[in-house]
């Protein structure tokens, strides 16, 4: 069985896979706007592809719709829901977060606000929002990871400029104290760790939604509880982005202004942030499941 994911159009990988007997399926399928519309001004020529595909297996209803407007057996697709809702982390009590937050400095009564995955110009968005609000709200602390690497040394410079005591976390071996101005302001210029440093958000923004990346992974920080925050640009996360937004569980926030209001209503009413915050864990833990789901859907391939 060859098993695409999303949506991953290979017409000769596809056509071989069928001349050499290969059962073919396409699950956590996904179309945007854009690509239905490509997909759409060229469905006579794509038509023996998705014929020869046994199986698709949607996201969800709107997905679905689009993949049974393009492929000439209709019957073939089916809805799973979003196999990224599972195997979301949503104990923050696990041992890599707590280990992070006594190197950080992080106590509990901190409230940290995590730019994660973040894109230009979003971490210089951060520093602004917690330079407006950090006098007034001595428990906030900032904490910033950039998505590439490539831009870690960049990211410093910014946070150079910046009138900030800051910390690297690559240069921390020994826990920071505290009540140090440096646990105030992290730059996480490391790989790997993201995951569990959204376990530490009590307010989070969501990076890549600024731009024209169309978003990152929300549902990390979702399934911990944090407040939710990100920006209009998130095409690539439909399905999650409407269901978070639906649920009161998230919040659009277009620019610094949008961003310092959430932020700053987080801070002033913790009721607010708590409640986003369960409503969107909530939702993370009753989705789960689309994994289970489409491997029954795969199983009925060989069944026939």
């Amino acid at each position: 069985m060859l098993v695409l994911v999303e949506l991953e159009l290979w017409p000769n990988l596809i056509k071989n896979a069928r001349n050499d007997g290969v059962k073919i399926a396409i699950v956590n399928g996904r179309v945007s706007d854009g690509s239905f519309r490509t997909y759409r001004r060229f469905r006579k020529f794509l038509a023996p592809t998705f014929r020869r595909i046994d199986l698709i297996v949607a996201q969800d209803e709107v997905a679905a719709n689009y993949f049974r407007r393009l492929s000439p057996v209709p019957e073939r697709v089916k809805v799973s829901g979003s196999i990224k809702f599972d195997g979301v982390k949503t104990d923050r009590n696990n041992p890599a977060t707590l280990e992070l937050a006594k190197l950080a400095g992080i106590r509990e009564n901190d409230v940290v606000f995590l730019c994660g995955s973040s894109q230009e110009p979003e971490e210089k968005g951060a520093l602004e929002v917690y330079r407006r609000l950090r006098r007034d709200y001595p428990s906030l602390k900032l904490i910033v990871v950039p998505r590439h690497k490539e831009r870690f040394e960049e990211v410093a410079k910014l946070f150079d400029a910046s009138e900030f005591q800051w910390t690297r976390r690559s240069s921390v071996v020994e826990p920071i104290d505290p009540d140090s101005e440096k646990s105030r302001v992290i730059l996480v210029d490391v790989l790997g760790e993201l995951g569990a440093w959204w376990g530490l958000a009590k307010i989070a923004f969501v990076g890549g939604s600024w731009g024209n990346r169309g978003g990152q992974n929300m549902l990390e920080p979702a399934g911990y509880g944090a407040a939710v925050s990100f920006g209009p640009n998130t095409k690539n996360f439909r399905t999650i982005v409407d269901a978070l937004l639906r649920e009161n569980a998230a919040k659009v926030v277009a620019d610094v202004d949008e961003t310092e209001a959430f932020v700053k209503k987080c801070l002033d009413d913790p009721g607010f942030a708590e409640a986003m915050g369960k409503a969107a864990k909530e939702l993370t833990i009753r989705n789960s499941g689309a994994t289970k789901r489409s491997l029954s859907e795969l199983a009925c391939l060989f069944d026939a």
